[in-house]
């Protein structure tokens, strides 16, 4: 399971234990529609956990024995209340907090977390700055690693888009490749995302995807990296042909300045050479890791 998938479980414990304790009260007031009405919340809760868990765990996980017991208990107190059966509360508290305690440590003991990370590359000839990475991730039996190429765009010089470009049927075939429209993003949301296209609209001969902008995917993950395609030495800004010649072949955005590009600021961490964005991201507190070229 998913560390993200883990996350909303426990959040949905959490409510639980909130509605259970709006129960007892309504229930003290004698507020029985309120009470049956929370109980039916309850259970559907209860039944989408199960649900999550069972999809990512299989069947009989401890954690879902336990919560089928929990929508027990719930359909016994909604029929107690329906036929007017008298209701101690006490009792009803006890077997609540009992149930949700076992449910909780069943989470921490039995449900184990696999990272998710996800690679999106567009050009298939640019995917070597990637493969690495992914090799690592790929043979990790923690992990599941998927690789997404993404549409690009040439563009026209006024910045609009031309044709659209997808090379997800180039990758060579020992690499397993998920198309772009099958992966659920907001729902997924894998622990890591690879890019080696940070500059969004700013990338003057293509672009990808707006979707796919480091800006907007930066709201799918709690880590955005971008690996740089391309290893270069630093340009002197003295060396005008050197300038003009990246400017023109639209290797990246040419910044001269101490002052972060932004995209290059939504990313939480850098993989590559020992270019300039070495230090604008040390200075920005981001994590650096330098590729060795010779490896």
């Amino acid at each position: 399971m998913t560390s993200n998938a883990k996350k909303q479980i426990e959040n949905n414990i959490r409510l639980l234990e909130e509605a259970q304790e709006e129960i007892l009260k309504q229930l003290e007031r004698k507020e029985t529609d309120s009470v049956l009405e929370l109980l039916e919340n309850c259970q559907v809760v209860a039944i989408q956990t199960g649900t999550t868990i069972e999809e990512s765990e299989g069947e009989r996980v401890a954690t879902v024995v336990v919560l089928e017991e929990y929508c027990e208990l719930i359909y016994r107190i909604h029929e107690s209340l329906c036929q007017n059966r008298p209701i101690n509360t006490v009792e009803i508290q006890v077997s609540f907090d009992e149930l949700v305690t076992r449910v909780k440590k069943s989470i921490q003991k039995d449900i184990r977390i696999r990272k998710e990370v996800v690679f999106l590359p567009y050009k298939v000839s640019m995917w070597d700055s990637l493969e690495s990475v992914w090799m690592a991730a790929d043979a990790d039996p923690e992990c599941d690693a998927y690789v997404i190429p993404i549409p690009y765009y040439d563009k026209n010089p006024d910045g609009s888009f031309r044709e659209e470009h997808y090379e997800g049927a180039e990758y060579p075939d020992y690499i397993p490749v998920t198309h772009y429209k099958d992966y659920p993003f907001e729902q997924r949301h894998p622990d890591k995302i690879y890019i080696h296209n940070p500059y969004d609209e700013h990338n003057t001969v293509t672009s990808v995807h707006p979707f796919f902008y480091a800006k907007n995917i930066k709201r799918f993950t709690e880590n955005l990296v971008y690996i740089p395609y391309f290893v270069l030495d630093e340009i002197s800004p003295d060396n005008q042909a050197a300038v003009a010649g990246y400017q023109r072949e639209g290797f990246g955005i040419y910044d001269d300045t101490a002052e972060l590009d932004r995209a290059i600021a939504l990313c939480d961490a850098y993989y590559g050479d020992a270019s300039s964005l070495v230090q604008l991201c040390r200075k920005a507190g981001k994590p650096v890791m330098i590729q060795c070229v010779e490896v």
